[in-house]
């Protein structure tokens, strides 16, 4: 495939995905699926251009990586939201069932866990090994490779552009509940707020007669806070349901990544010229092709590097 095709192809899938209402005879315009996103790729892999077989393995690899690293920051992330909410959840639950504070406390001990030994050393390797594959195809004399991956981000961008596009109204409800939740409680930590000014101003609305001021002073405190906490993490949690959503466009991102690299990775399996395809990147660069001996896997749906790579 020469210069000229090649640039067609972005120009090709790009406007296939983004289909109008005016272009529709529906009210809601076409729904981008994963099996649009499989066609895509068939489509894209069966027309890139001829390419040497470094340029091959710096492609597969550089979507292999990019896969590996979009699902870690998939869980990562909602890993730490989780994380982030846990103690809003058990301060309510524990006033109602403590079980389920309980429940809370243990997930979170695990998600911790997983966190730790798992999810932020993956999250180490990915970004150095990504980096140097980056590096080292900006730095080569592989034209037609860096073309391929421009038109291919492009296509990436132009596929969330979709998703966020067909989803809108979904979108906009949940930022209506946490502008709701958000403007429910600002009253209460304005009258929060006004009424800790006042203790610090020794105007204890609450004091009464005979009563040890300090003594009310401090219960009016630890109340007045205490709702103001509770304001807090309900405006915690319905901004955490918000920025759930910045995961679900990773999650599209790791999808449309991993859809792409399979489908690359099993046309050259078909091609026996062309495999095995081997990693090629570590957190240290570069391996030098005589020490390359970890082959590159069809992606399921856990996708995560060989755990040899990860240090604690």
């Amino acid at each position: 495939m020469n210069t000229r095709n090649l640039l067609a192809l972005s120009v090709l899938l790009i406007p296939s995905i983004l289909i109008s209402n005016e272009e529709t005879d529906s009210d809601k315009p076409q729904r981008l699926t994963a099996q649009n996103l499989a066609e895509h790729a068939a489509f894209w892999v069966g027309r890139l251009p001829e390419l040497s077989a470094e340029e091959m393995s710096l492609l597969c690899n550089y979507l292999y990586l990019e896969s590996l690293a979009l699902y870690n920051q998939v869980v990562t992330q909602r890993t730490l939201i989780s994380i982030h909410t846990a103690s809003a959840l058990m301060n309510k639950q524990l006033t109602v069932n403590e079980q389920e504070a309980k429940n809370v406390a243990k997930k979170t001990i695990k998600e911790l866990t997983e966190l730790q030994n798992e999810l932020l050393p993956t999250r180490a390797f990915l970004a150095q090994a990504c980096k140097h594959c980056i590096s080292t195809i900006e730095d080569s004399d592989y034209t037609a490779l860096k073309k391929v991956i421009v038109s291919y981000q492009q296509y990436g961008r132009a596929v969330v552009a979709q998703f966020i596009k067909q989803d809108k109204p979904n979108i906009e409800k949940i930022l209506e509940q946490a502008k709701k939740t958000i403007d429910g409680h600002l009253k209460i930590m304005n009258e929060c707020a006004g009424t800790v000014k006042l203790l610090l101003n020794n105007e204890n609305p609450y004091l009464k007669e005979g009563i040890d001021k300090d003594v009310t002073d401090m219960d009016v405190a630890m109340a007045v806070t205490d709702s103001a906490l509770g304001s807090i993490n309900e405006c915690t949690l319905a901004c955490a349901i918000a920025k759930n959503m910045s995961g679900d466009l990773l999650a599209i991102c790791a999808l449309y990544n991993k859809l792409f690299y399979n489908t690359l990775h099993q046309a050259l399996k078909d091609n026996e010229t062309m495999f095995p395809v081997y990693l090629m990147f570590d957190e240290d660069g570069l391996i030098e092709e005589d020490d390359r001996n970890e082959e590159l896997p069809l992606l399921g749906d856990k996708l995560a590097p060989n755990k040899k790579h990860l240090k604690s």
